[in-house]
């Protein structure tokens, strides 16, 4: 958990310089922020969905998000978001039937933003949080899902964004981040082992922004 904090550490560290600098350098930025059409408002707040690719235990999965945040002097927010997983579904012999992964997380998410008065910039999301992993085997006969196993975990999962000011209400990101579970074993005996390192890795998304930024 230290190396999770001191990463996490550096990311803000990185981004307070660079906020720092965008102060000192007030004479060379721009007096409103531009975007594809037009000048700026104050800030506020912005609601987002998300779509996103990861692996999870070895097999391409799926993501699909949300984030509801609070922006404050247009260089940081703050909010919550979630996501939920489900990786492709495979045929186990073992039971005859298709299995596959899925569940969810969320929690509290801070995002310094550098330069964001300028069309193109980038963003740190960190989200602090926790959710739920299971287990699932498809029975075709009866035409329904069956959850064999599910646990619990923390987690932390920095990340950085590259946001384009499509309007001055709109905002597309594109972003890598990396999943730090927290150990947990399955609930049941029935089930595969179900390790941290069925989550842990890259998690690419891209984002829409709706809101006052």
């Amino acid at each position: 958990m230290k190396k999770y904090l001191l990463i996490v550490t550096a990311i803000l560290s990185i981004s307070g310089i660079a906020f720092a600098q965008e102060l000192t350098d007030e004479p060379n930025k721009p007096r409103q922020m531009m975007t594809l059409t037009g000048p700026d408002h104050t800030g506020g707040g912005y609601g987002a969905f998300t779509t996103g690719y990861s692996e999870i235990k070895g097999r391409n999965a799926f993501e699909f998000g949300f984030r509801g945040m609070w922006v404050i002097n247009h260089s940081i927010a703050m909010g919550f978001g979630g996501t939920g997983f489900a990786n492709q579904a495979m045929y186990n012999s073992t039971s005859g039937s298709d299995s596959f992964i899925t569940g969810g997380y969320g929690g509290f998410i801070i995002e310094p933003i550098v330069a964001p008065m300028y069309p193109v910039h980038i963003a740190f999301p960190i989200l602090i949080g926790g959710g739920g992993i299971s287990y699932v085997e498809t029975d075709w006969d009866e035409f329904d899902n069956f959850v064999l196993g599910t646990d619990f975990f923390m987690l932390i999962q920095p990340g950085a964004e590259i946001e384009l000011n499509v309007t001055r209400f709109f905002r597309i990101g594109l972003g890598a981040s990396y999943r730090f579970p927290t150990d947990f074993n399955s609930t049941t005996t029935e089930t595969p082992e179900m390790s941290p390192q069925d989550l842990k890795g890259f998690s690419y998304a891209l984002s829409f922004k709706f809101g006052r930024f």
